[in-house]
């Protein structure tokens, strides 16, 4: 049996709970409901930990549960069970991780949804990490790690109008880029300083987010100022559920006014899959 952690996030603000409306990139109404079901899949319990007590304060409609797979690998009716599907990384795991891309292209070939963030990247097999890769994802991942300046201090530089700039005037971070090699059919909208790719996406069944950025990062430096660092994930998170995103205007509710629930639950282990 494996323990998850659900956030259970109630809002009460006046008695009006969340935006249930967005758009897409042509402008489209595209309906987001009261929570977007997230799950976080690291190699890294304390990072996914962080995210599930850190990002609810910054944006609103989101209910998060963890998976460490060094643990075990989720089968894709477990996957199935989320909206979207958090993926990333702290350090590197070797030969678990291609159980996980496998695993991790048959949900989005099934029409699931990913979004991938730092240290995804440096795992692939031209990571220049002489990992073993992330198997059959390989093959349909938006960014390939063609080796750059990885995992370098950088605001965003530019940006064209989409679902996943919007409501983005700057992105500061201390982890930033190193891949800059687009798939072919996969789409950029933002880019660091040096030119390097900040956000990009595809849709080979169900969409694949990816953003070089590492969520956990202020987790490490919190005194950092990361001036649209939760709106680039809220929108990427939103966009790989729902294909839109928010207005400009984002409702965020402020810590006095959310009340968070934790309880557990019990899930069966996977039949399946990496475990180790």
């Amino acid at each position: 049996m494996k323990s998850i952690t659900r956030m259970v996030l109630s809002f009460l603000v006046l008695g009006f709970i969340f935006f249930s409306c967005g758009t897409d990139e042509n402008g489209n109404v595209v309906v987001i409901p009261d929570l977007t079901h997230i799950l976080i899949i690291s190699n890294t319990s304390s990072d996914n930990d962080w995210i599930i007590n850190n990002f609810p304060e910054e944006m609103s409609g989101f209910e998060f549960e963890s998976w460490s797979f060094v643990d075990s690998v989720p089968t894709v009716q477990q996957l199935n069970q989320f909206d979207a599907v958090l993926l990333f990384e702290n350090g590197t795991e070797g030969a678990i991780c291609d159980s996980v891309g496998d695993r991790m292209h048959d949900y989005v070939m099934s029409g699931g949804n990913v979004v991938l963030g730092t240290f995804y990247w440096q795992d692939r097999t031209d990571g220049d990490y002489g990992e073993v890769g992330w198997g059959d994802f390989e093959s349909i991942d938006p960014i390939i790690a063609d080796y750059g300046d990885a995992y370098f201090e950088d605001t965003i530089g530019t940006w064209i109008d989409h679902p996943l700039t919007r409501g983005l005037d700057s992105i500061t971070c201390e982890y930033g880029g190193g891949y800059d090699s687009l798939r072919s059919g996969a789409t950029a909208v933002a880019w660091w300083k040096n030119g390097e790719i900040l956000m990009a996406y595809n849709k080979p069944s169900g969409r694949i987010v990816a953003l070089t950025l590492w969520p956990a990062e202020p987790e490490q430096n919190p005194f950092y100022i990361y001036n649209g660092f939760y709106r680039a994930w809220e929108n990427a998170m939103l966009y790989a559920a729902w294909g839109g995103t928010r207005a400009k205007e984002t409702l965020v509710v402020s810590k006095s006014i959310m009340k968070t629930t934790g309880r557990s639950f019990e899930k069966n282990s996977p039949q399946n899959g990496g475990s180790r």
